[in-house]
């Protein structure tokens, strides 16, 4: 989605219509799910505009993170015996 979007703005650009990249911020960020919470939040606290590829990196960082905790084994259940 990300490198779609990025030629998408590219283009636009050669054409003379940049994108800003606020805009673009603005764009993928509400695209996402509650799992990136985190990143949306520090995104928006910033005083200034993140770089595409600072979003794309921490985006990238969090879909780790949650690939990694859904590959978590749970503890199997043990039974008690008296």
């Amino acid at each position: 989605y990300m490198h779609s979007l990025k030629q998408t703005a590219d283009l636009l650009a050669s054409l003379g219509s940049p994108v800003f990249v606020e805009d673009m911020t603005y764009h993928v960020l509400r695209g996402l799910d509650n799992g990136y919470k985190a990143v949306i939040d520090g995104v928006n606290a910033r005083d200034t505009a993140i770089l595409f590829y600072d979003l794309l990196e921490k985006l990238l960082i969090q879909e780790l993170s949650l690939v990694a905790a859904q590959r978590k084994v749970p503890a199997p259940m043990t039974a008690l015996n008296a």
